[in-house]
């Protein structure tokens, strides 16, 4: 549907190419995040090998609920954050197959890709759902199914390394679902990591109700649970979880964002008119902090001018 809408404006669909990227719930998160970032990097490799596309060196992420926090994990530095919120061990002492480690190394060891520039966050738990210990968010998370081969390998790694890695990290890859639990020391490392200080950040929150405990939320991200402190600008839509990212005010306030980039990037992108009267902020309130989807995504739109 969002799609649908940008195209539906010629000067944006004109200075833009949107690309998708689809991930299964079930599938270990940070492997979801190092496919995004291995598929971009064979994108600008096959479609600008010499680097001559100043537009494909500037590109914006959007990515709605735990695609945000695959989009965030694009513009971060790791160091040996990640890995040491599941590990006690170098992963050079690791015993496992070349093979594994590698793929564990492509995983939780990495730094902000250069040609990505702006990242707009819309319903992303960046400290995690209340929901997730609900027992239907605990029911989801049981259902999720890893790839058999994935499951033997991760068993392999844990059995050869007693007393190695972290009681999160030993049950199974923590998914997306699994993620969502604030108490997740995974989540809480990633919400420390380092960004790129080039990437300019926008968030998109939904206020559908507001609970005792955790005040305003789309029902299943509290508000303050999807702030950023360096978003540029924050936009509070009247929206539940799922309808946060196809609210009409959101889709105005991703065309404003569109515009503002391809004007800072030397484009002659015209505003469009007349645009609905938003609750943004150029500065974050300071305020006091899932049910399982079958699918996230993280859309990726990149610049052409």
């Amino acid at each position: 549907e969002v799609a649908n809408e940008l195209k539906a404006h010629p000067e944006i669909y004109r200075r833009y190419q949107l690309w998708f990227f689809d991930y299964n719930t079930g599938t270990p998160f940070v492997g979801s995040a190092a496919d995004l970032r291995e598929q971009l990097q064979l994108a600008l490799k096959t479609f600008d090998p010499e680097g001559s596309d100043a537009a494909l060196s500037d590109m914006i992420l959007v990515g709605h609920s735990m695609g945000g926090l695959v989009a965030k994990l694009q513009v971060t530095y790791s160091d040996d954050r990640l890995w040491n919120a599941i590990s006690n061990r170098p992963i050079d002492q690791v015993k496992t197959s070349s093979e594994l480690r590698e793929l564990l190394s492509e995983s939780f060891f990495f730094e902000p890709l250069p040609f990505v520039s702006r990242v707009v966050y819309m319903a992303t738990p960046h400290g995690g759902s209340a929901y997730a210990r609900r027992c239907v968010g605990r029911l989801g998370a049981s259902l999720v199914r890893e790839p058999g081969e994935l499951v033997e390998k991760h068993r392999e790694l844990i059995v050869r390394n007693p007393d190695v890695f972290s009681k999160e990290f030993s049950k199974r890859i923590p998914t997306s679902i699994d993620l969502l639990d604030s108490r997740s020391s995974m989540l809480q490392t990633i919400a420390g990591l380092p960004v790129s200080p080039c990437v300019s950040f926008h968030s998109v929150i939904g206020t559908y109700c507001c609970s005792l405990f955790h005040g305003r939320s789309d029902g299943i991200v509290s508000v303050s649970s999807a702030r950023q402190a360096r978003a540029q600008s924050e936009l509070l839509v009247r929206a539940t979880h799922t309808n946060v990212n196809t609210h009409p005010q959101s889709v105005q306030e991703l065309i404003r964002i569109l515009n503002v980039h391809a004007a800072e990037s030397g484009g002659d992108l015209e505003p469009i008119d007349p645009e609905p009267e938003l609750e943004w902020m150029d500065e974050p309130l300071e305020l006091p902090n899932v049910t399982a989807e079958t699918a996230s995504n993280s859309e990726v739109v990149h610049a052409n001018y």
